[in-house]
């Protein structure tokens, strides 16, 4: 079900969709950097003797790629410089890892935030693959309304609530995903950078419009001086 899931929130957003043998580590490394939001539905696995050994996979990009080009390590994300504002990691245990003092959960969610994503949805035990798509359809169709991230997250799982039967109903189907960082509406931080360079854009047309009056202001005097003092 993860290939139906891409194609249904890609549908909410302007987006570029790696689907097949193009969902490969490379390309993710190629084109990560570039979008606000990113949205990863494969499988993880954690690495409780070593948390920076867990692991999300990708498809081979071609027959001779490696075990290593399959996955993107904890370890390797400490390494990378993202500026998404949102990432979802859509697999089991994201946000599941050992406990180290000091130190926190040692997750994957924790190496994408390391990484500088400042909101991740992860999941806390193994996920549904097809209950999943529902949830996150659900999840980035209220995005798209505007909604804070929490309050999407938690109007989602109470609609699929009330068209699940009594087996999906169980916490397990749906509850799995959580939110950390960040919790502002996706649309409010875009529409608040395009209003930041509104201002700039007007205050660059004051201060050109002033520099020409004070300009003509003074030319002004000048011939008045000149003709007429």
């Amino acid at each position: 079900w993860s290939k139906k899931e891409i194609e249904r929130i890609s549908s909410y957003f302007t987006s570029k969709t790696l689907l097949n043998n193009e969902a490969s580590k490379e390309n993710f490394m190629r084109w990560a950097p570039v979008f606000n939001v990113i949205h990863i539905a494969s499988h993880a696995l954690v690495s409780d003797e070593n948390p920076t050994w867990s692991r999300i996979f990708f498809s081979a990009g071609s027959k001779e790629d490696s075990l290593a080009m399959l996955a993107m390590h904890t370890f390797e994300l400490y390494n990378m410089e993202l500026n998404a504002k949102m990432i979802t990691l859509s697999a089991c245990n994201t946000g599941y890892g050992k406990i180290i003092e000091g130190e926190g959960v040692m997750s994957l969610a924790r190496g994408f935030m390391y990484a500088g994503c400042p909101s991740i949805v992860m999941s806390l035990w193994p996920a549904n693959d097809r209950t999943t798509a529902e949830l996150m359809e659900l999840f980035y169709k209220n995005l798209a309304e505007g909604m804070p991230k929490d309050l999407a997250l938690q109007q989602a799982k109470i609609v699929f609530l009330e068209r699940a039967d009594h087996l999906t109903a169980h916490p397990y189907f749906w509850s799995t995903f959580v939110i950390n960082g960040d919790e502002r509406p996706i649309i409010q931080t875009q529409n608040s950078i395009i209003n930041q360079c509104k201002w700039w854009c007007v205050a660059i047309i004051i201060i050109i419009v002033a520099s020409l009056l004070g300009g003509l202001m003074y030319q002004s005097k000048w011939l008045i001086k000149r003709y007429y003092g």
